[in-house]
């Protein structure tokens, strides 16, 4: 039987659910993923992949085209308690069941780090926010480095002690050596995640315009 592996995506936007998939196909080969998620990366996943367990997530408010801090405050009150609820249920069921993961991969949510951290198991942050917390400051305006430490602030409190962090960005490469010092040991920068069906694609010459991309990592190493 192949060990499990606990996958906690966010739900907000689907970029987290697309680099999760692009995960999964490196892993599923040796393991078994089960997904949890909340908010649009449920409902993708559940079509992708079908299995994939509801959980609770935070979720952006907006007013004239832009996040409104106040309404999103306000529409996530509930959330503390419905994390709790969730982290107890998944324990008990991942100990009553006796199909406990060997360890907990998460994407900028909430309850899974908190599962791993109950279960004793190894917890793996993969996301892009973590760039906030983990490298050093740059010189920014003071409106732009506000904003950067409270980011940083809520990616720690969401993905608190992480064994291992590994950042994807689009960056990776030019900001290799802006790890804080007491992080170097335990994260890692990465370029970004692809599927094996986007990477393995040829360009052309078409009606479209194409935003961005970036070679595919496939091994990210501890």
């Amino acid at each position: 039987m192949k060990p499990t592996i606990y996958y906690g995506v966010a739900g907000e936007g689907l970029g987290h659910a697309s680099r999760a998939l692009a995960l999964k196909d490196q892993l599923s080969a040796d393991c078994h993923i089960q997904f949890f998620a909340s908010g649009a990366a449920y409902k993708y996943l559940s079509n992708q992949v079908g299995c994939c367990a509801k959980i609770p997530g935070p979720s952006f408010s907006y007013r004239n085209g832009s996040v409104s801090v106040a309404d999103t405050v306000r529409h996530n009150l509930h959330l503390i308690k419905g994390v709790k609820d969730s982290v107890h249920d998944i324990v008990q069921h991942a100990k009553e069941s006796g199909d406990m993961p060997v360890a907990v991969i998460c994407d900028f949510e909430p309850v899974l780090p908190r599962v791993a951290h109950k279960l004793g198991v190894p917890l793996i942050s993969v996301d892009n926010q973590h760039r906030f917390s983990r490298c050093r400051d740059l010189d920014l305006p003071c409106l732009l480095t506000a904003y950067a430490k409270a980011t940083g602030s809520f990616t720690e409190w969401m993905v608190p002690k992480p064994d291992l962090t590994i950042i994807s960005c689009f960056h990776a490469g030019w900001f290799d050596d802006q790890i804080k010092e007491k992080y170097q040991d335990s994260t890692r920068m990465v370029g970004g995640f692809f599927r094996e069906s986007f990477s393995s694609m040829s360009p052309v010459r078409g009606n479209h315009i194409l935003a961005y991309t970036c070679l595919l990592y496939t091994s990210p190493s501890p």
